[in-house]
């Protein structure tokens, strides 16, 4: 953040879309001095300009000063537009979301907070502490060559006895380091959507069981692994209502379609 060029007593950013975000905006002294109070008819007259300038400071002011959480903002046209701060509860973080679909992050709460019994509750949120900070999930480790089935709507059974699969076009991807990005590791769906697993050099803390992924119109979005219950299978489903099956345990389903994981083996009766 600096000061804005166009507004001198205001503090913001602009972003890559030539968005511009006034974050706050010092209000001048009201005491004027003698020198001041002499000039304020000549001023007035003969620089109008500089008058509609400092009242449209006063009123970006004022406005954000009135709303907590909320900003002022000039889009690349020049009308005006507000914004608001709000938290993303995939990431972690409060952001803002501009028109031009991009994220400023403002600030991201420590993985101990998403935890907390208060905060949660002010989330509303309806699953465990643990689920939540992905202690009872299993994760999908950093490395290649790990294969997962991804499964359409059509497909509601996740776990297929491999003896006896029940879907025979049932789609595998495997990790890999991607073409887009050869610091990046991830899947890729039969929709072309991307699931980033990981990213050499990337500082940014996400909870554990979440991840980015690349849309197939090319935005980013964070989508987390969640437990589907009934199959008994920990899963991470995608925009286009493909699911990736990242892990199956039969003694928490109640699916009849659903077996033991532990060795890929039906079990013998």
């Amino acid at each position: 953040m600096r000061i804005l060029p166009n507004f001198n007593n205001c503090l913001g950013l602009k972003t890559q879309n030539n968005e511009t975000i006034i974050v706050d905006c010092k209000e001048k002294s009201v005491e004027a001095t003698e020198e001041d109070t002499k000039g304020i008819s000549n001023s007035t007259d003969a620089n109008p300009k500089r008058n509609t300038k400092q009242n449209k400071e006063e009123n970006i002011s004022r406005s954000v000063k009135n709303s907590s959480g909320c900003y002022k903002m000039i889009k690349p046209d020049g009308t005006e537009g507000t914004v608001c701060q709000k938290l993303d509860r995939a990431k972690g973080c409060e952001i803002i979301s501009t028109p031009s679909s991009l994220y400023v992050e403002v600030f991201c709460y420590p993985l101990e907070k998403l935890g907390n019994t208060i905060f949660l509750k002010k989330l509303k949120a309806s699953k465990t502490h643990k689920e939540r900070d992905g202690e009872d999930l299993h994760l999908i480790e950093p490395k290649p060559g790990q294969c997962f089935k991804i499964h359409t709507k059509s497909q509601p059974h996740l776990y297929q006895n491999p003896r006896r699969p029940e879907y025979a076009d049932l789609f595998e991807s495997c990790t890999n380091w991607l073409r887009e990005n050869k610091n990046c590791l991830g899947l890729r769906t039969q929709n072309n959507e991307v699931l980033v697993i990981f990213c050499r050099g990337d500082l940014k803390r996400r909870r554990p069981g979440c991840y980015k992924i690349i849309n197939r119109d090319k935005r980013e979005e964070v989508i987390c692994q969640k437990v589907n219950k009934q199959e008994g299978c920990e899963v991470v489903t995608t925009r286009t209502n493909l699911t990736v099956v990242v892990y199956c345990n039969s003694r928490t389903g109640t699916s009849s379609g659903v077996v033991d994981v532990k060795d890929n083996k039906p079990k013998r009766e």
